[in-house]
């Protein structure tokens, strides 16, 4: 198995968290569920505040425009 080691991915980089968008019918709980998930796979994960502004950007907007300020 550990020669196919490097086909499996243990870790998320920030680029992926950069891409997951909350889908149109999901709910905000939903999303935050999922966005967390996939948030707690990162080896380093960046600062909290970048963490809250990447998942503030990916929301739809009717959920941004509440969390923006």
């Amino acid at each position: 198995m550990t020669r196919y080691k490097s086909n499996t991915q243990d870790s998320t980089s920030q680029r992926e968290l950069e891409i997951l968008k909350q889908e149109e019918k999901e709910g905000f709980t939903t999303f935050l569920t999922r966005w967390k998930s996939t948030a707690a796979n990162m080896i380093k994960p960046p600062a909290e505040e970048d963490m809250v502004n990447t998942f503030i950007d990916n929301l739809q907007l009717r959920y941004k425009n509440h969390l923006k300020f």
